[in-house]
């Protein structure tokens, strides 16, 4: 049981991880400072992590 739960845990974490690359991607398309990048506002990193649960 603990281990089919690790695994979908770990396989919504890739779709996480996928969909905040994707968005960092159109956003860098969308000409803002590379920075932006590296330093997430804290609320899409808050609620990336409450996805991520």
């Amino acid at each position: 049981m603990q281990e089919s739960q690790e695994t979908h845990i770990s396989d919504h974490l890739d779709e996480v991880v996928a969909a905040v690359s994707i968005t960092h991607r159109k956003k860098f398309q969308n000409k803002l400072p590379q920075t932006a990048l590296f330093q997430p506002p804290r609320e899409k990193l808050h609620l990336c992590e409450e996805k991520a649960k």
